[in-house]
Protein backbone atom coordinates (compact mmCIF):
# COMPACT_ATOMS: atom_id res chain seq x y z
CA UNK A 1 0.00 0.00 0.00
CA UNK A 2 1.68 3.25 -1.05
CA UNK A 3 -0.44 5.97 0.13
CA UNK A 4 -2.72 6.67 3.26
CA UNK A 5 -4.13 9.35 1.74
CA UNK A 6 -6.62 6.93 -0.01
CA UNK A 7 -7.71 4.32 3.02
CA UNK A 8 -7.92 7.32 5.72
CA UNK A 9 -9.14 10.66 5.85
CA UNK A 10 -10.05 12.95 8.17
CA UNK A 11 -13.42 14.67 8.61
CA UNK A 12 -14.19 17.97 10.62
CA UNK A 13 -17.53 18.37 11.96
CA UNK A 14 -16.99 21.63 14.29
CA UNK A 15 -19.93 23.97 13.93
CA UNK A 16 -22.21 21.15 12.37
CA UNK A 17 -24.02 19.01 14.96
CA UNK A 18 -23.39 21.35 18.41
CA UNK A 19 -25.68 23.98 16.39
CA UNK A 20 -29.16 24.70 16.13
CA UNK A 21 -31.05 22.99 13.47
CA UNK A 22 -33.45 25.72 12.85
CA UNK A 23 -31.37 27.34 10.95
CA UNK A 24 -31.32 26.29 7.09
CA UNK A 25 -27.71 26.35 6.66
CA UNK A 26 -26.98 24.50 9.64
CA UNK A 27 -30.05 22.00 9.34
CA UNK A 28 -29.00 21.20 5.78
CA UNK A 29 -25.11 20.59 6.66
CA UNK A 30 -26.58 18.33 9.45
CA UNK A 31 -27.99 16.33 7.33
CA UNK A 32 -25.66 15.77 4.59
CA UNK A 33 -23.59 15.09 7.23
CA UNK A 34 -25.73 12.16 8.82
CA UNK A 35 -25.76 11.00 5.20
CA UNK A 36 -21.39 9.65 6.58
CA UNK A 37 -22.77 8.05 9.25
CA UNK A 38 -25.36 5.37 7.46
CA UNK A 39 -24.47 1.55 7.96
CA UNK A 40 -22.90 1.20 4.87
CA UNK A 41 -21.24 3.92 4.55
CA UNK A 42 -20.02 6.41 2.02
CA UNK A 43 -18.75 6.80 -1.14
CA UNK A 44 -15.73 8.63 -1.85
CA UNK A 45 -13.23 9.27 -4.69
CA UNK A 46 -9.72 10.13 -2.85
CA UNK A 47 -7.95 9.72 -5.90
CA UNK A 48 -8.02 6.04 -6.21
CA UNK A 49 -11.49 5.79 -7.45
CA UNK A 50 -14.61 5.30 -5.83
CA UNK A 51 -14.86 3.27 -2.62
CA UNK A 52 -16.80 2.82 0.06
CA UNK A 53 -15.81 4.61 3.88
CA UNK A 54 -17.30 3.89 6.89
CA UNK A 55 -17.04 5.82 10.36
CA UNK A 56 -13.86 5.10 12.25
CA UNK A 57 -12.09 6.05 15.90
CA UNK A 58 -11.26 9.24 16.97
CA UNK A 59 -8.87 10.21 19.74
CA UNK A 60 -9.73 12.27 22.76
CA UNK A 61 -8.48 15.46 21.18
CA UNK A 62 -10.38 14.72 17.85
CA UNK A 63 -13.36 14.33 19.88
CA UNK A 64 -12.95 17.76 21.46
CA UNK A 65 -12.45 19.23 17.99
CA UNK A 66 -15.39 17.50 16.37
CA UNK A 67 -13.48 15.67 13.97
CA UNK A 68 -13.78 11.85 13.08
CA UNK A 69 -11.77 9.39 11.04
CA UNK A 70 -13.24 7.38 7.89
CA UNK A 71 -11.70 4.07 6.55
CA UNK A 72 -11.83 2.50 3.52
CA UNK A 73 -14.47 -0.28 4.58
CA UNK A 74 -12.92 -3.27 2.72
CA UNK A 75 -9.94 -2.66 5.40
CA UNK A 76 -12.06 -1.87 8.02
CA UNK A 77 -12.25 -5.24 10.19
CA UNK A 78 -8.44 -5.68 9.37
CA UNK A 79 -7.25 -2.97 10.82
CA UNK A 80 -10.13 -3.09 14.18
CA UNK A 81 -8.58 -6.28 14.93
CA UNK A 82 -5.12 -4.97 14.65
CA UNK A 83 -5.94 -2.37 17.13
CA UNK A 84 -8.00 -4.77 19.41
CA UNK A 85 -4.62 -7.12 19.52
CA UNK A 86 -7.23 -9.89 18.54
CA UNK A 87 -9.70 -9.76 21.61
CA UNK A 88 -13.07 -9.78 21.45
CA UNK A 89 -15.53 -7.77 23.82
CA UNK A 90 -18.50 -8.73 25.39
CA UNK A 91 -20.90 -5.45 27.13
CA UNK A 92 -18.44 -2.44 27.15
CA UNK A 93 -18.61 1.46 27.62
CA UNK A 94 -18.54 2.91 24.53
CA UNK A 95 -17.05 5.99 24.85
CA UNK A 96 -14.16 4.33 26.72
CA UNK A 97 -13.59 1.75 23.58
CA UNK A 98 -13.60 4.48 21.30
CA UNK A 99 -10.75 6.50 23.62
CA UNK A 100 -8.78 3.50 23.95
CA UNK A 101 -8.70 2.38 20.30
CA UNK A 102 -8.21 6.39 19.46
CA UNK A 103 -5.01 5.86 20.87
CA UNK A 104 -3.33 4.38 17.68
CA UNK A 105 -4.27 7.75 16.45
CA UNK A 106 -2.47 9.84 18.53
CA UNK A 107 0.30 11.45 16.90
CA UNK A 108 3.72 11.11 18.37
CA UNK A 109 7.43 9.43 17.60
CA UNK A 110 7.62 5.75 16.54
CA UNK A 111 10.63 4.24 18.36
CA UNK A 112 11.83 1.04 16.61
CA UNK A 113 15.00 -1.15 18.07
CA UNK A 114 14.54 -0.98 21.67
CA UNK A 115 13.46 -4.20 22.14
CA UNK A 116 10.26 -3.05 24.54
CA UNK A 117 8.82 -6.57 24.06
CA UNK A 118 11.85 -8.17 25.43
CA UNK A 119 10.48 -10.49 28.43
CA UNK A 120 10.22 -8.94 31.68
CA UNK A 121 11.07 -4.97 30.62
CA UNK A 122 7.45 -3.98 30.53
CA UNK A 123 5.46 -5.06 33.53
CA UNK A 124 2.19 -3.93 34.99
CA UNK A 125 1.22 -3.12 38.94
CA UNK A 126 -1.51 -2.06 40.95
CA UNK A 127 -2.51 1.53 42.05
CA UNK A 128 -2.93 2.35 45.47
CA UNK A 129 -6.05 3.62 46.67
CA UNK A 130 -5.75 6.57 49.42
CA UNK A 131 -8.73 6.91 51.04
CA UNK A 132 -10.01 10.60 52.40
CA UNK A 133 -13.23 12.35 53.57
CA UNK A 134 -13.75 15.96 52.89
CA UNK A 135 -16.76 18.75 52.37
CA UNK A 136 -18.25 19.03 49.15
CA UNK A 137 -21.09 20.67 47.32
CA UNK A 138 -23.01 18.22 44.93
CA UNK A 139 -26.51 18.48 44.07
CA UNK A 140 -29.46 15.92 44.94
CA UNK A 141 -32.47 14.94 42.99
CA UNK A 142 -35.66 16.28 44.62
CA UNK A 143 -38.00 15.31 41.79
CA UNK A 144 -40.21 15.76 38.61
CA UNK A 145 -40.84 14.38 35.55
CA UNK A 146 -39.03 11.44 33.76
CA UNK A 147 -37.97 14.61 30.95
CA UNK A 148 -37.69 17.48 33.71
CA UNK A 149 -35.87 16.78 36.84
CA UNK A 150 -35.71 19.18 40.19
CA UNK A 151 -32.19 19.28 41.68
CA UNK A 152 -31.50 21.53 45.41
CA UNK A 153 -27.77 22.43 46.23
CA UNK A 154 -26.84 20.55 49.03
CA UNK A 155 -23.54 20.54 51.31
CA UNK A 156 -22.23 17.32 53.33
CA UNK A 157 -18.95 15.14 54.09
CA UNK A 158 -18.17 12.30 51.74
CA UNK A 159 -16.04 9.64 51.94
CA UNK A 160 -13.34 9.03 48.54
CA UNK A 161 -11.04 7.42 47.38
CA UNK A 162 -8.32 8.70 44.98
CA UNK A 163 -5.98 6.60 42.80
CA UNK A 164 -2.49 7.34 43.39
CA UNK A 165 0.09 7.67 40.92
CA UNK A 166 -2.96 7.90 38.47
CA UNK A 167 -1.21 7.47 34.70
CA UNK A 168 2.16 7.30 35.86
CA UNK A 169 4.48 4.50 36.02
CA UNK A 170 8.49 4.81 36.01
CA UNK A 171 11.16 4.23 33.31
CA UNK A 172 14.80 2.97 34.51
CA UNK A 173 17.84 5.52 33.69
CA UNK A 174 19.14 2.64 31.62
CA UNK A 175 16.02 2.44 29.51
CA UNK A 176 15.87 6.30 29.55
CA UNK A 177 19.10 6.95 28.04
CA UNK A 178 18.26 4.44 25.22
CA UNK A 179 15.11 6.61 24.68
CA UNK A 180 16.83 10.03 24.66
CA UNK A 181 19.40 8.53 21.77
CA UNK A 182 16.63 7.30 19.60
CA UNK A 183 14.71 10.71 20.34
CA UNK A 184 17.51 12.60 20.51
CA UNK A 185 17.50 15.34 23.95
CA UNK A 186 17.89 14.74 27.11
CA UNK A 187 14.52 14.36 28.66
CA UNK A 188 13.49 12.89 31.82
CA UNK A 189 9.70 12.20 31.50
CA UNK A 190 8.06 10.60 28.46
CA UNK A 191 4.45 10.80 27.19
CA UNK A 192 4.08 7.33 25.71
CA UNK A 193 1.48 5.36 23.52
CA UNK A 194 1.26 1.43 23.23
CA UNK A 195 -1.73 -0.79 22.43
CA UNK A 196 -4.21 0.12 25.51
CA UNK A 197 -1.64 1.65 27.02
CA UNK A 198 -1.25 5.67 27.89
CA UNK A 199 0.75 8.02 30.25
CA UNK A 200 3.34 9.83 31.56
CA UNK A 201 6.73 7.37 32.44
CA UNK A 202 9.30 9.50 34.69
CA UNK A 203 13.12 8.16 34.62
CA UNK A 204 13.95 6.95 38.12
CA UNK A 205 16.96 4.72 39.18
CA UNK A 206 14.95 1.91 40.70
CA UNK A 207 17.39 -0.46 39.51
CA UNK A 208 19.95 0.61 42.21
CA UNK A 209 17.36 1.75 44.30
CA UNK A 210 15.97 -2.14 44.74
CA UNK A 211 19.46 -3.55 45.35
CA UNK A 212 20.23 -1.41 48.17
CA UNK A 213 17.16 -2.23 49.38
CA UNK A 214 17.33 -5.90 48.66
CA UNK A 215 14.65 -6.53 46.71
CA UNK A 216 15.18 -8.96 43.57
CA UNK A 217 11.91 -9.82 42.17
CA UNK A 218 8.81 -7.51 41.30
CA UNK A 219 5.29 -8.69 41.97
CA UNK A 220 2.87 -7.58 38.74
CA UNK A 221 -0.74 -7.81 38.64
CA UNK A 222 -1.43 -10.67 37.71
CA UNK A 223 1.01 -12.57 40.03
CA UNK A 224 3.68 -13.19 38.38
CA UNK A 225 7.28 -12.66 39.37
CA UNK A 226 9.92 -10.61 38.02
CA UNK A 227 13.81 -9.81 38.05
CA UNK A 228 14.50 -6.93 38.60
CA UNK A 229 17.21 -6.50 37.18
CA UNK A 230 15.82 -7.43 33.79
CA UNK A 231 12.44 -4.95 34.40
CA UNK A 232 13.03 -1.47 32.47
CA UNK A 233 9.71 0.08 33.05
CA UNK A 234 7.13 -0.08 35.08
CA UNK A 235 3.43 0.66 34.63
CA UNK A 236 0.32 1.33 36.73
CA UNK A 237 -2.71 -0.83 36.22
CA UNK A 238 -4.62 2.80 35.49
CA UNK A 239 -2.06 2.86 32.46
CA UNK A 240 -3.32 -0.42 31.07
CA UNK A 241 -6.77 0.12 30.14
CA UNK A 242 -7.23 -3.20 28.48
CA UNK A 243 -6.82 -5.08 31.78
CA UNK A 244 -10.57 -6.11 31.79
CA UNK A 245 -10.53 -6.95 28.62
CA UNK A 246 -7.65 -9.59 28.74
CA UNK A 247 -9.29 -11.36 31.56
CA UNK A 248 -12.30 -11.65 29.65
CA UNK A 249 -10.77 -13.50 26.93
CA UNK A 250 -8.81 -15.06 29.38
CA UNK A 251 -5.51 -13.58 28.04
CA UNK A 252 -2.00 -13.08 29.77
CA UNK A 253 0.48 -9.88 29.63
CA UNK A 254 2.48 -12.72 27.28
CA UNK A 255 -0.55 -12.87 25.11
CA UNK A 256 -0.10 -9.07 24.95
CA UNK A 257 2.83 -9.27 23.57
CA UNK A 258 2.47 -11.85 21.26
CA UNK A 259 -0.48 -9.89 19.16
CA UNK A 260 1.97 -6.97 19.49
CA UNK A 261 4.88 -8.60 17.48
CA UNK A 262 2.20 -10.17 15.12
CA UNK A 263 1.08 -7.05 13.96
CA UNK A 264 4.09 -5.24 14.29
CA UNK A 265 3.03 -2.07 16.50
CA UNK A 266 5.52 0.26 18.74
CA UNK A 267 6.49 2.07 21.66
CA UNK A 268 5.51 5.62 20.69
CA UNK A 269 6.36 8.67 21.94
CA UNK A 270 3.58 11.54 21.69
CA UNK A 271 5.56 14.48 24.39
CA UNK A 272 8.64 14.70 26.40
CA UNK A 273 9.42 17.01 29.16
CA UNK A 274 11.25 20.22 28.63
CA UNK A 275 15.33 20.53 29.23
CA UNK A 276 15.50 23.60 30.56
CA UNK A 277 12.74 25.04 33.21
CA UNK A 278 10.31 26.93 31.85
CA UNK A 279 8.99 30.25 32.94
CA UNK A 280 5.63 29.30 32.24
CA UNK A 281 3.14 26.24 31.86
CA UNK A 282 0.03 25.85 29.56
CA UNK A 283 -3.06 25.75 31.96
CA UNK A 284 -6.22 23.46 30.98
CA UNK A 285 -9.77 23.04 32.78
CA UNK A 286 -8.54 20.02 34.70
CA UNK A 287 -6.56 22.05 37.06
CA UNK A 288 -9.32 24.65 37.14
CA UNK A 289 -11.86 21.74 38.30
CA UNK A 290 -10.03 20.76 40.83
CA UNK A 291 -8.42 24.14 42.92
CA UNK A 292 -9.81 24.56 45.78
CA UNK A 293 -10.48 28.09 44.04
CA UNK A 294 -13.19 30.86 45.04
CA UNK A 295 -14.33 33.31 42.77
CA UNK A 296 -12.77 35.83 43.97
CA UNK A 297 -9.14 33.92 43.92
CA UNK A 298 -9.94 33.45 39.79
CA UNK A 299 -11.02 36.97 39.48
CA UNK A 300 -12.03 39.55 41.80
CA UNK A 301 -15.68 40.69 40.60
CA UNK A 302 -14.80 44.66 40.96
CA UNK A 303 -12.23 44.53 38.43
CA UNK A 304 -13.20 46.14 35.20
CA UNK A 305 -14.31 43.95 31.71
CA UNK A 306 -11.70 46.39 30.08
CA UNK A 307 -8.36 47.89 31.24
CA UNK A 308 -7.07 51.57 30.52
CA UNK A 309 -4.23 50.64 32.88
CA UNK A 310 -2.01 47.60 33.17
CA UNK A 311 -3.46 45.18 35.38
CA UNK A 312 -0.01 44.93 36.99
CA UNK A 313 -0.98 48.27 38.73
CA UNK A 314 -3.53 46.55 40.74
CA UNK A 315 -1.62 44.97 44.21
CA UNK A 316 -4.06 41.70 44.22
CA UNK A 317 -3.38 38.45 42.76
CA UNK A 318 -5.69 36.01 40.82
CA UNK A 319 -5.51 33.44 38.36
CA UNK A 320 -5.75 35.19 35.11
CA UNK A 321 -4.00 38.07 35.90
CA UNK A 322 -0.50 36.97 34.65
CA UNK A 323 -2.46 36.10 31.06
CA UNK A 324 -4.23 39.59 31.17
CA UNK A 325 -1.25 41.79 31.92
CA UNK A 326 0.55 40.11 29.01
CA UNK A 327 -2.11 40.72 26.89
CA UNK A 328 -2.28 44.19 27.95
CA UNK A 329 1.11 44.68 26.93
CA UNK A 330 0.30 43.02 23.33
CA UNK A 331 -2.66 45.04 22.41
CA UNK A 332 -1.01 48.37 24.18
CA UNK A 333 2.18 48.40 22.04
CA UNK A 334 2.23 50.91 19.89
CA UNK A 335 3.39 49.63 17.23
CA UNK A 336 0.93 47.24 17.31
CA UNK A 337 -2.66 48.95 18.16
CA UNK A 338 -1.89 52.65 18.67
CA UNK A 339 -5.62 53.43 18.15
CA UNK A 340 -6.36 51.04 21.46
CA UNK A 341 -7.49 53.01 24.56
CA UNK A 342 -9.29 50.59 26.22
CA UNK A 343 -8.51 47.05 25.86
CA UNK A 344 -12.08 44.61 27.05
CA UNK A 345 -11.67 40.81 27.69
Amino acid sequence: MKDLSAVLCYVDFSGIFDRNPASPRVARLQALAEVLFRPEGVTLDLGDGPRQYVAFERSNSMSRMGRLSFLRADLWETVRRRIMLDLELGQCQLSKLYAYNGLMLSTGARVEGIEIDRPHRVIVVDNHALQRSARVITVEDVGGTDSVRRYQRVERVEDFSVTEFDGEGLVSKEYAARLNKTLGGRHTSFQIRLPFVKGMLHQVDFHDFFRSAGTTHLTDLWGVKHPVAKVDVILTKSMFKGHGWLAENGKSWEDYWAAFRKYRHALYVTNVSKERPQGFTQLNYQFLTTLSMTGEEFRPRDLPDGWEHSPKEDARQWLTKATETEYYKLRADGDIAPQKKQLVF
